[in-house]
This record gives C-alpha cells, sequence and structure tokens, in this order.
C-alpha cells in the first residue's frame, strides 16, 4: 500500500493499491470503492469527496451517478473525510461503500474507468455468443442416424 500525502507527481502503477493521494487541482479527492451489489459489476464504482463543500459523489461502473443528490452531493463529515484511505469504509447516502484504493483525477476525467469496465463487459458478451455459435455448430454436426423403414430386405 503506497500513500501519497505531498503535492507531487505519483506515479502508480496498474493494480497498485494506493492508500490515499493529495488533493486535485480541483479540491477532490478520488477513490475506487465496492459496495454491496447483485453482481460485481454494479458494486464497483467511483467516490468523488469534494474538499471544499465537504460532499461525497458515488458513480457505478456505467458512468450512471447514484442517487439523485444534486452537486456536490451527499454531505460528509469532517473524520469521515480525514480517514479517508484504502480499507476504509464510508457512507454515501443510504448506502455504506468499501475504499479500494486511491485514483488519479485523470482516471475519472479521462473515463478510462468507464471505458475500461465497457470493454469488459464487451468481451463478456462476445465469449458468450461465442459459445452459443459453437454450441450450435456442434448440434448441426451431431451424427443423424441413416435408418430406412421397409426397403432392407432381400428381394
Amino acid at each position: 500500500i503506497v500513500e501519497a500525502t505531498e503535492e507531487v507527481e505519483v506515479e502508480v502503477e496498474a493494480g497498485e493499491i494506493v492508500s490515499r493521494l493529495p488533493v486535485s487541482p480541483l479540491g477532490k479527492l478520488y477513490f475506487q470503492v465496492e459496495a454491496e451489489g447483485a453482481t460485481k459489476h454494479e458494486s464497483v464504482g467511483i467516490i468523488i469527496i469534494d474538499v471544499e463543500a465537504k460532499a461525497v459523489q458515488m458513480f457505478d461502473r456505467l458512468g450512471r451517478q447514484h442517487g439523485n443528490r444534486e452537486d456536490p452531493g451527499y454531505p460528509v463529515k469532517q473524520d469521515e473525510f480525514e480517514a479517508a484511505a484504502a480499507g476504509t469504509t464510508m457512507r454515501v447516502g443510504m448506502k455504506s461503500v468499501l475504499i479500494v484504493t486511491a485514483l488519479k483525477e485523470e482516471v475519472f476525467r479521462s473515463g478510462e474507468f468507464f471505458l475500461r469496465s465497457e470493454h469488459q463487459a464487451r468481451k463478456k458478451d462476445e465469449k458468450k455468443k461465442a459459445k452459443a455459435d459453437a454450441e450450435a455448430a456442434a448440434a448441426s454436426k451431431l451424427a443423424k442416424p441413416r435408418m430406412s423403414f421397409g426397403g432392407g430386405f432381400g428381394a
């Protein structure tokens, strides 16, 4: 686990867990979170903590906002904001989320987090379609019995 608290450029490798990054120039902190959801796709998302407004917003993997709260989002207590780091839990509205890792602002603003999710969903659909096509092809190649009724005994 890496913790960066100074205003320095932090290199984050893919898959590395980062406890917390410095506040972005726009005054926000970004974290990948997991919530209780029916599927992994529904349970993984991003929270954005607005430091100045002391508020939090949550987005799922498809970019849809959790809840119907206007900007800046759900209020956050000072102690929750200060404790926000990888491995801790936080409430977003009525939902409790586990903070997985800190994210750079560029990951959110560029859409990389959401595009990766879309790519994974597309690959899953393609695999499912290929499997269905393979099963259909195998079913059509099944040996069909060659029987003739009534024309086989000598003449």
